[in-house]
């Protein structure tokens, strides 16, 4: 779970980097991931700061039920 996170938020900010340098550098307002790629499937690619604040939320989550995950087998196999 906290692997996905992790490439979530690399594949966001590569999604910010596809779209905001192109229109900074053109003196426009950025366009979204999917105006930018037609073909490609952008809906998992967070695009928006709340967005990114799920994506960790959900690392965090991952993290933390794996370590609760573990303590549970520790007990279970004792």
């Amino acid at each position: 779970m906290t692997h996905v996170s992790v490439y979530l938020c690399i594949f966001g900010a590569a999604a910010h980097c596809i779209t905001a340098v192109p229109a900074a550098l053109q003196h426009r307002s950025a366009q979204t991931l999917a105006e930018v790629l037609p073909n490609l499937p952008s809906w998992w690619v967070p695009e928006h700061p709340v967005s990114f604040i799920v994506v960790i939320a959900f690392g965090l989550l991952g993290v933390f039920l794996s370590l609760k995950g573990k303590q549970v087998d520790r007990y279970l196999s004792a």
